[in-house]
């Protein structure tokens, strides 16, 4: 799913007209401006394609996914456990 298809299905639901180009012109673009950043998502995360997939290293924006089986929205967030997938534990790790 992306973009399109989202755009699409609020229209169809709620019978309205996004103004998503004018928002993304208002918002700086597809790029945040903030510095000493980390963007986290997991690899199943349904959000993952909103974060920040280019981030500006100049001022210190960071991006790491989760690549794990289970590693959904905010997993990265969750009180850790021992069965907790190696690749999740490193994400929280380098954060």
């Amino acid at each position: 799913m992306n973009e399109t298809y989202w755009v699409d299905y609020c229209n169809d639901i709620f019978g309205i007209n996004n103004k998503i180009e004018r928002t993304i012109a208002e918002f700086n673009g597809r790029h945040t401006r903030g510095s000493n950043t980390i963007f986290t998502s997991g690899v199943e995360d349904p959000w993952k394609w909103l974060t920040e997939l280019n981030p500006n290293e100049d001022i210190n924006q960071i991006s790491y996914v989760a690549d794990c089986d289970d590693c959904g929205h905010c997993a990265d967030l969750y009180t850790p456990k021992d069965s907790d997938p190696q690749e999740l534990k490193d994400v929280r790790t380098k954060v």
